[in-house]
């Protein structure tokens, strides 16, 4: 009995196969929908993030600061990538001191393609900043050869320049002239500590000479969150931003 249930259904299953045809397409039509300010936003939805907006808002238009004037990111050197870029320099140094870490030369990489906007001249709030540095990108500090420093800005000359800081450098062309680090010419016999964003150290940007560092310590510290802090530093004591052009980045 068993051995004849197992033929009646085997038998129904190969005859259910071999009816089953592929499903095939016979047309198809397509629709552009322009999402646009013409479309008209959902009531309902609008009254239901409305209160959650509020709270928002109120958060990220909190004024944290003042500028001077309009700080704007470009290449090869630029108010804002400097100023940036003297905050993660001032921020690793603090960490350096406080953990009486190594004592090697220091210096920061910031890429200009990392910064998405401007900081206003005048009041400066949270927004701004938000809007400046999207990302969850972290500050590290990668211990690397001389040699890596000079690949580094060799890099530096191809591709017109990048934030720096606690360093300056000279071109010729694209050829480097003189780096220093610290006001002392580059050694490349010599070991450096290289501040800079998780984003860069893992390669981002094409900076493959950082992946492999002789050590890396992660200061668990968002970049962002840096720069608020530095900000609202500044402002608690009185001071207005500022940003200066020093000639980090000299092509002659």
């Amino acid at each position: 009995m068993k051995l004849v249930r197992l033929i009646l259904f085997l038998a129904i299953a190969v005859s259910y196969l071999n009816c089953t045809q592929p499903y095939k397409t016979s047309s198809y039509k397509v629709t552009n929908i322009i999402i646009d300010k013409d479309i008209k936003a959902d009531s309902a939805m609008q009254a239901a993030i409305e209160p959650y907006r509020n709270e928002i808002d109120a958060k990220m238009n909190k004024v944290i600061g003042q500028s001077e004037t309009q700080m704007l990111a470009y290449k090869p050197e630029s108010p804002l990538s400097n100023f940036i870029s003297d905050i993660i320099q001032s921020k690793a140094h603090q960490y350096l001191t406080t953990n009486n870490a190594d004592t090697l030369p220091l210096l920061t990489l910031m890429n200009i393609k990392g910064i998405r906007s401007d900081i206003p001249q005048g009041e400066v709030t949270l927004r701004n900043i938000f809007e400046l540095m999207p990302f969850e990108n972290e500050i590290v500090m990668l211990t690397l050869p001389g040699d890596s420093i000079l690949s580094l800005f060799n890099f530096l000359g191809r591709t017109k320049g990048d934030g720096i800081a606690g360093a300056s450098v000279k071109f010729k062309d694209t050829h480097v002239l003189e780096v220093l680090v610290g006001n002392k010419p580059l050694d490349i016999t010599k070991n450096y500590i290289l501040a800079t964003s998780d984003y860069l150290a893992d390669g981002g940007d094409h900076y493959q000479m950082l992946v492999n560092p002789i050590h890396r310590t992660n200061l668990n510290l968002k970049l962002r969150e840096t720069i608020i802090e530095s900000i609202q530093e500044q402002n608690s004591k009185g001071n207005i931003l500022k940003a200066d052009m020093d000639g980090r980045i000299i092509f002659n």
